[in-house]
């Protein structure tokens, strides 16, 4: 088995290894909402699932941007939807031609495979495993005096993906002024919809240089249609439509994503379950000798102790039970022995503990 995958939910090759079918696999290396779709969205399908596979898309998905724009309060010319975020990541580093970026690590692959794949000069900054600066004022004067060097696109992840942590905010728009007249600031928030009380959507029209990438696959657990979005300066948005082709996004993502924009019952009933799901989670795990990092997300990182396993056989452990974590050996700035596990629901958070007990306690 490869550890060293970029990306987690990787069902299909498990299920062919083990012989069983996909939906037999526990999935706990993907973070997707453990509710699945919201009913409406499901029902939107089934009603008119033949006319949308017939019908060309609208080719700028005009009236979900319309709609994701008056639910983020922003204008629709400050928004771009994408066919995931990740087209999105993929199409920043285009619109500047080749350039210098900073990555703050340990973070999603797809930034540095994106600027990479656009012939870009990348530079690192490490943060501690959880993705939260112990203190956030001497960060950022750090930050800052790097800033100083010339960066045309920084990424960082809020809440940060593997750790879960959530940067401070006055850190993060700090480094949105330093940015100013340099270069872009670019913020994902794949999983705000988890905690979107701290979104920093509403700062963008005070900072020129901030861009904010979001996703509705994640929350709304639709990961197959693929949907994200990026916010931020209306010549920013105009320059990247252009570079889009069009129909990136298809019809059914349309009609779902426009469904799952009047969803307060649903996020609400998520929220919770994914508040009480960490709470045993990481009270279990601590009780197996796990470190497990602070999260805002539906996610915790976890670091193995001395005398546990090594962190690929148990991995191998838990998929030989048809149970799939995320190996975080390919992260930069994560050692041997980090593992991320999703949040989902009591059976199932039961079942990885059982697992994880019984992997983590052979001789």
């Amino acid at each position: 088995m490869n550890h060293a995958q970029g990306h987690g939910g990787r069902v299909h090759d498990l299920a062919l290894r083990l012989g069983l079918d996909p939906a037999e696999i526990m999935d706990f290396s993907s973070n997707i909402n453990p509710l699945g779709p919201p009913s409406t969205a499901l029902e939107i399908l089934r009603q008119r699932m033949d006319f949308l596979l017939r019908a060309y898309p609208p080719p700028r998905a005009q009236a979900l941007t319309q709609g994701l724009a008056a639910k983020l309060g922003i204008s629709p010319d400050n928004l771009l939807m994408g066919n995931g975020a990740t087209e999105l990541i993929h199409l920043l580093p285009r619109f500047k031609g080749r350039g210098r970026a900073l990555i703050v690590e340990p973070a999603f692959s797809e930034y540095r495979a994106g600027l990479e794949a656009a012939g870009w000069e990348i530079e690192d900054h490490l943060w501690p495993p959880g993705g939260v600066p112990e203190d956030p004022s001497a960060e950022l004067g750090k930050l800052k005096a790097k800033l100083e060097d010339g960066y045309d696109l920084v990424f960082l992840g809020r809440p940060a993906n593997p750790g879960g942590g959530l940067p401070d905010r006055e850190l993060v728009l700090g480094l949105a002024r330093a940015q100013a007249g340099r270069g872009l600031l670019v913020i994902d928030e794949a999983f705000i919809d988890f905690c979107p009380q701290e979104s920093l959507v509403p700062d963008l029209g005070a900072h020129p240089a901030l861009v904010i990438l979001g996703s509705l696959t994640k929350f709304y657990a639709i990961p197959g249609l693929r949907l994200g979005y990026l916010a931020g300066p209306a010549r920013i948005v105009e320059r990247l439509r252009e570079l889009q082709p069009p129909w990136t996004v298809n019809g059914l993502a349309q009609e779902v994503g426009l469904a799952c924009l009047d969803q307060a019952e649903y996020g609400r009933k998520t929220r919770a379950l994914i508040r009480v799901g960490q709470e045993f989670l990481s009270r279990e795990l601590a009780a197996l000798r796990l470190t497990v990092f602070p999260s805002a997300a539906n996610y915790l990182l976890l670091r193995l102790a001395p005398g546990h396993p090594p962190v690929r056989e148990v991995v191998d452990k838990l998929a030989a039970k048809a149970i799939l974590v995320r190996d975080c050996s390919n992260y930069r700035g994560l050692k041997e022995g980090y593992l991320r596990v999703a949040v989902k629901k009591e059976e199932e958070n039961r079942v990885l503990v059982q697992a994880l007990a019984q992997v983590l306690s052979r001789p």
